[in-house]
């Protein structure tokens, strides 16, 4: 099982749900790998986000958060200008499409190589969070994995209750299983 940390998260420290999860599941027989993205994508992701900065005289305006939310958002629509948020406006008017294009393809070209050098795409299962804004970046992870192997069991979690996990599957139909807390 391969467990997965996507962006926006933080570069220095590692997720305590995925860590905790990992310790539980290796307790009870189950190898597990967790797979940090955000590190792996972190150069690439601290780059776009210095060229943003420069334009900005030091604000602050631009986070490595709003960086990653566009990269996630632009793997999905792979630049279409279907989703026009105001942060995705915001960054188009510091960065240009070609510096948007350029990361966007460095991006995809890095996930793919890990997935496929790794071997990730021939685990069984892969489990992936659905929680703030690392869907996103999630998704693109989740579809190359299928698409390199259609028999890998995807799980999310993160989700907050039944009709969520259901909406997800019914729109990403990549997912096989949805998991969520309970009361």
């Amino acid at each position: 099982m391969i467990l997965h940390c996507t962006p926006p998260y933080t570069q220095d420290i590692p997720n305590p749900a995925i860590g905790y999860l990992k310790g539980f599941l290796e307790a009870k027989g189950i190898p597990v790998k967790n797979i940090y993205w955000n590190a792996i994508l972190a150069n690439t992701i601290l780059d776009l986000h210095e060229n943003a900065k420069k334009y900005t005289k030091g604000n602050e305006l631009v986070s490595n958060s709003g960086i990653a939310m566009l990269l996630g958002r632009c793997l999905l629509t792979d630049l279409k200008d279907s989703i026009q948020t105001p942060i995705d406006l915001y960054l188009s008017s510091i960065l240009s499409r070609n510096e948007i294009y350029r990361t966007v393809k460095s991006v995809k070209d890095q996930i793919d190589q890990f997935i496929t050098t790794n071997n990730l795409h021939k685990a069984l299962i892969s489990g992936f969070t659905l929680k703030t804004y690392q869907w996103p970046v999630s998704f693109y992870v989740i579809r190359r994995l299928k698409e390199l192997n259609p028999e890998t069991t995807i799980v999310v979690g993160g989700i907050t209750n039944k009709e969520q996990g259901r909406k997800f599957m019914e729109v990403f139909t990549q997912i096989d299983c949805a998991i969520w807390g309970g009361r």
